[in-house]
């Protein structure tokens, strides 16, 4: 793999999907926490989540428009296609497998509002 990284991300986790639909079957996002992004689309400490992942090469993650360095271990994480709302709205992974390990079957999120 190339070495030019779009962004630095910590506190990582490659999800995938125990139960995902045939057209969804291999999809894997990586999720954790902003160090450094190149491009500024996102905030040093900002929760983040990638587009899907296509290749995973030691703590090297390549989606389809970018690369992502992992700083620390590479948590590989598997919940139910039912909680993949969660994941995206940026609810971490491994919070989430906990409710799932808790025996909880969906996650409510409430949407917040902009007060004017």
């Amino acid at each position: 793999m190339n070495k030019i990284y779009d962004g630095i991300i910590k506190d990582a986790c490659l999800v995938s999907f125990t139960d995902a639909p045939e057209h969804h079957k291999n999809l894997r996002l990586l999720c954790g926490s902003v160090i450094e992004d190149k491009f500024q689309r996102f905030r040093s400490g900002d929760a983040f989540r990638s587009s899907p992942v296509i290749e995973v090469d030691g703590n090297n993650v390549r989606t389809a428009n970018s690369l992502y360095q992992v700083k620390g271990p590479l948590d590989h994480i598997e919940l139910p296609w039912s909680h993949l709302e969660a994941v995206l709205r940026l609810m971490h992974p491994r919070e989430i497998k906990g409710f799932v390990d808790e025996g909880f079957t969906q996650i409510l999120i409430q949407a917040e509002t902009k007060k004017e």
